[in-house]
């Protein structure tokens, strides 16, 4: 197979210049912008898909998520037809008519809304186009072929990455690994059953941004719709892409570049520009075809969004509407409620009156809970106990700035917001003795795992150890409880060391952040004899999803590590001492109790009370 040397022309038959314009950088980086990252598993997270996209209105957006991935971020109108006249009245419709500026939708109106067919169409990347005329009868769709491609590929490149890679404006890593490999995958052609494809890809440039400037002059795309196409090719692979936003967001934190998401979008967009070669070079007639459709759809693009804005006012009329309801529902109901609870008492205009006598007494016991709304039914139990039992809510990472690093092991993982940037390192204290241990039994069950993960062990390792499996599963059956991974494990009674920059943290930084901490909380004074400070978790097996249990605000982590670092740091003498200095009095006889609340079993467990 050998490169062609025809000079190549964009679709109004001008040369073309490969080079990437410094206005089509800015447009490209736009679109990459727009992704917002997503978390690991095993540090799993919320976080808003168009989180990004959060400075734009928001009917503005969910128009032109729809227009470019077909992304829905309204409820369909099967819903709303279900809930009409049961739950949305018609005096909702006027009053959410009115509050968005649109009286002049009567009812009637918004319900023809309901039964018509919506007939916009959305945007179309290169290969939407090229499946449109595809037998889809026998050949796979190029959608789906390029999905599985780039995905498999990914998964491969980033479980075998190298670490501490800086993506920086010259990396180029993940565009040339990917094109080497895609070269030298002849599989693609069979598959797709599409003679002289493997030849477009060994004719694409070796460099991202050369690939990316040929493509944008070739196919003509416009420098006004760049970022919206692009985009759409990123939202084509949300999923690898979020995840790449997740190491730049990583990687900004840390004061660090990051450029891989162009060379992701290179990828891409090679499909793109290889899709349009290869109909040019099999049918001119099919080729000519899609670039008149191409062209006419680039140049309405700004129509296209504007439609789905005009479309989308009704559903969101309806949206409203949905909101509004609810909320009278709820209103009537709590007023209801506290009508109940306080017959007899005065009301003054339909208000709950407050406590006449609040409590003045020092508590007995203060509680101090994860704002997490697990915990909230524990609370008002807890209170209910004793009159002098006060609880608070407090984000569950307990302000604690920190990444925990377990013994024996040389990696570390946050134990704060995914936002946020981990300052201190903390490690649990232990005798070299003890350190030897837990360092051979980590080890041993690494290499446990690396033989039971390398391919030759497929049959093998089933083969020599399945019996032992079968006591194995049947203890974990029968003692789920029981199972514990080595990491997690940290002994009740245990001391930590903090570091920052690798260096000890001063008592001057530990008072510090101690102060910053109770002022937060409102711990500040009349403290109980008993303080307890307690985060939450969860109890699951052989679940991916587990750390989604776990607490958000520790990093998908539960937490125990915070609550536990926090009571050694606040129990300490001389941390009192210089929290005294600051006007924090906190009694001798005043305890901190890290405490974890299961909310799998709704359990609480004390540590070192």
């Amino acid at each position: 197979m050998t490169t062609s040397n025809k000079p190549k022309v964009n679709n109004l038959g001008q040369p073309l210049t490969a080079s990437l314009k410094t206005s089509q950088q800015e447009q490209i980086s736009r679109a990459i912008s727009r992704i917002a990252p997503t978390w690991p598993l095993d540090e799993f997270i919320a976080v808003n898909p168009w989180w990004e996209l959060r400075h734009k209105p928001f009917s503005k957006v969910s128009a032109k998520l729809e227009a470019l991935s077909q992304a829905h971020c309204l409820m369909p109108k099967s819903y709303f037809q279900d809930v009409w006249l049961e739950t949305i009245q018609p005096h909702h419709l006027k009053l959410a008519a009115k509050e968005l500026g649109h009286e002049e939708l009567s009812v009637q109106k918004l319900e023809r809304y309901l039964l018509e067919d919506d007939d916009y169409t959305h945007w179309h990347n290169v290969s939407d186009f090229v499946d449109s005329g595809r037998d889809r009868k026998y050949k796979m769709a190029w959608r789906d072929e390029i999905t599985q491609q780039m995905s498999q590929f990914c998964a491969d490149y980033f479980r075998d990455r190298p670490q501490n890679v800086c993506y920086n404006e010259h990396y180029q890593g993940i565009y040339r690994a990917w094109l080497e490999d895609t070269r030298h995958d002849l599989g693609i052609e069979i598959l797709m059953a599409e003679d002289g494809l493997t030849q477009q890809f060994l004719e694409l440039p070796e460099n991202a941004n050369d690939l990316l400037g040929e493509a944008i002059a070739e196919m003509g795309i416009q420098e006004d719709s760049l970022a919206d196409y692009t985009h759409a090719l990123l939202l084509d692979e949300n999923g690898w892409a979020s995840w790449i936003a997740y190491l730049r967001w990583q990687d900004t934190l840390n004061g660090f570049e990051n450029h891989l998401m162009q060379d992701f979008l290179a990828m891409r967009v090679a499909w793109e520009l290889v899709l349009w070669r290869h109909q040019r070079a099999t049918d001119k007639e099919v080729f000519n075809e899609l670039k008149l459709r191409w062209r006419s759809q680039m140049a309405m693009l700004d129509k296209l969004l504007e439609a789905h804005r005009v479309t989308q006012e009704k559903a969101w009329v309806w949206q409203r509407a949905a909101e509004i309801a609810y909320q009278s529902h709820l209103h009537e109901s709590l007023n209801f409620a506290g009508k109940i609870l306080h017959q007899g008492d005065d009301f003054v205009d339909g208000e709950i009156p407050r406590a006449q006598n609040p409590q003045t007494e020092t508590p007995l016991v203060q509680a101090a809970f994860c704002i997490d709304v697990r915990s909230e039914v524990y609370r008002r139990a807890l209170e209910a106990q004793n009159d002098r039992i006060q609880t608070l809510g407090f984000a569950g990472f307990f302000g604690l700035p920190i990444e925990y690093q377990p013994v024996g092991s040389e990696i570390s993982r946050p134990q704060l917001p995914g936002l946020l940037r981990s300052a201190i390192k903390v490690t649990p204290l232990t005798g070299k003795e003890k350190l030897t241990q837990i360092k051979e039994k980590l080890n041993k069950k690494a290499r446990w795992s690396e033989w039971g993960y390398a391919p030759p062990a497929t049959f093998s390792m089933v083969e020599a150890t399945g019996v032992l499996y079968a006591f194995k599963l049947l203890k974990n059956s029968l003692f789920p409880d029981r199972q514990h991974h080595p990491i997690n494990d940290l002994p009740l009674e245990a001391e930590f060391e903090l570091t920052e920059n690798e260096e000890p943290l001063s008592l001057e930084r530990k008072i510090e952040l101690a102060a910053t901490i109770l002022h937060a909380m409102g711990l500040d004074k009349d403290l109980a004899p008993q303080v307890l400070l307690v985060g939450h978790g969860s109890n699951s097996c052989n679940n991916p999803h587990a750390a989604g249990l776990d607490c958000g605000a520790c990093g998908g982590q539960t937490g125990e590590v915070n609550v536990r670092v926090l009571a050694y740091l606040l129990n300490q003498t001389e941390v009192r001492k210089g929290l005294a200095e600051q006007g924090i009095t906190i009694p001798d006889n005043t305890k901190f109790i890290a405490a974890m609340h299961n909310t799998t079993t709704d359990d609480v467990q004390l540590y070192g009370g």
